[in-house]
């Protein structure tokens, strides 16, 4: 008897000792794998991100999966999406209004995710294209059940959603968000994921897809039109090796900073596009750039 009493009392010991260093009160150990994994906000996501590397997908094919499913890159891709070129100061200050909108169309930008995925897979996937996109097609058409921090946005932000038809008619089915646990379809975005899987990233940026963007914006009183989808290139795309990829970078910069670049800079930017030998002249830094920050240190 004394002897199960002296193991129970040795485990008991070293449970705690254990647990000593991070909190288990979950009751769940660190998962650890030599075999890849995912993790994102979403359980769908992660699912499908880990399908793609059981496929034999790179982390970078599953991070495009699993970014794809809820609708990562260390190399500096910014696909955040440049503001329409006819947003300008000048054209809020008619509107009336004194700062950058936090909602509405004026806070839309050109969406750079599709942008994003396409550069990232061109340089570290290995998986084609298109068999990226199964798991969130599958989940926009067939549904899902809305997760706790989903639904916590969701219901907060009805009364915004409740302003425009097309988003009652999508995210308020039944003319209200979607209770915890209810499943949520979207037919739309399957359909828009599926031609991107078949057609590749001009399919969104060019087509249907653009066209809808478009109309839907100027519904809305918005700015954006389709030379900004046409060009949705992301700092991602800087090749310091190539003059016309560091000139296109940094006509972008002067344009984010709203000013004029100066004669001397604007001329050796005109002279990179036109594909002219610099020599041993440098860009320097644009006027007025400090605090900026959005290039490389040595640029």
């Amino acid at each position: 008897m004394l002897r199960p009493i002296l193991v129970l009392m040795f485990l008991l010991l070293t449970l705690t000792i254990e647990s000593a260093g991070q909190d288990r009160s979950y009751g769940r150990s660190v998962v650890m794998t030599d075999r890849g994994i995912v993790a994102t906000s979403d359980y769908l996501a992660s699912q499908a991100g880990a399908q793609v590397l059981a496929k034999g997908g790179t982390a970078m094919d599953a991070a495009i999966a699993a970014n794809a499913a809820k609708a990562a890159k260390l190399y500096g891709l910014n696909s955040s999406g440049w503001a329409p070129r006819r947003l300008s100061v000048e054209f809020l200050t008619k509107q009336g209004i004194t700062s950058m909108p936090g909602d509405g169309i004026h806070s839309v930008t050109v969406p750079g995710a599709v942008e994003g995925w396409s550069q990232a897979h061109r340089r570290f996937g290995r998986l084609p294209w298109k068999d990226l996109f199964p798991p969130a097609i599958y989940y926009a058409e067939y549904g899902y059940a809305v997760p706790e921090i989903v639904h916590g946005y969701w219901v907060p932000n009805e009364p915004k959603m409740q302003k425009t038809s097309e988003a009652r008619r999508v995210f308020l089915p039944g003319g209200k968000a979607p209770e915890l646990g209810a499943k949520f379809s979207n037919p739309d975005v399957a359909k828009a994921l599926r031609l991107i899987a078949e057609q590749g990233r001009d399919a969104f940026y060019k087509g249907d897809i653009a066209q809808a963007i478009i109309s839907t914006s100027a519904g809305l009183s918005g700015t954006m039109q389709l030379d900004d989808l046409a060009d949705p290139s992301s700092f991602g795309d800087l090749d310091e090796n190539d003059p016309k990829s560091v000139a296109r970078w940094a006509r972008k910069l002067g344009q984010q900073m709203g000013e004029d670049l100066g004669d001397d800079w604007g001329e050796m930017v005109d002279k990179l596009e036109a594909g002219e030998d610099m020599g041993e002249e440098s860009l320097g830094e644009p006027p007025d750039s400090e605090g900026i920050g959005a290039g490389p240190p040595d640029f």
